[in-house]
């Protein structure tokens, strides 16, 4: 998948998702958002009048002002506080898992695989061979770059003191 799609595939469920749960929480807004957007655009649309269309758009928003309460105790969700914000944790979790399983699909697999090596009681002795001579390998690296800054550094010192030595 190439940079731009990976992109506006992020940027279509960032979108999607959070309307998707808004519609899912909020029915009857959801159904009447469309009515609303059109009830507008007409208002803006009828008319050559632009005193008229001024006067219409601030009688509609007048009345959607005077029906916000209304609206508000008519359309709360009956669900708790701590289950709403349970869902947004939940929600912060699992999508950026779904969307990585989608896009990266081995790395979904590598990190399944690691948990499971890590959790799994009958651990495998080649592996921890593995891991020892890897450790090893590390630390032998280690002691040849230390011997090698050591050299280095000594070397440097003697080239500083014979270059203070010499008289010009």
């Amino acid at each position: 998948m190439t940079p731009t799609a990976r992109n506006a595939a992020i940027a279509a469920a960032a979108t999607l998702i959070p309307a998707a749960i808004a519609a899912a929480i909020y029915p009857d807004r959801a159904r009447a958002l469309p009515g609303r957007i059109a009830d507008t655009a007409r208002d803006v649309l009828d008319g050559d009048d632009t005193d008229t269309q001024i006067r219409r758009t601030l009688a509609r928003l007048q009345a959607l002002t005077d029906n916000l309460d209304l609206h508000t105790r008519q359309s709360t969700p009956g669900i708790s506080p701590g289950a709403l914000i349970a869902a947004g944790v939940a929600a912060a979790l699992v999508i950026p898992a779904a969307l990585t399983a989608i896009f990266a699909p081995g790395r979904i697999r590598a990190a399944r695989d690691r948990a499971a090596g890590t959790f799994r009681d009958d651990a495998d002795p080649d592996l921890d061979d593995e891991v020892d001579e890897e450790l090893s390998r590390v630390s032998e690296r280690l002691e040849t770059l230390t011997a090698d800054l050591d050299r280095q550094r000594d070397d440097a010192f003697d080239s500083v003191t014979a270059a203070a030595q010499t008289d010009d």
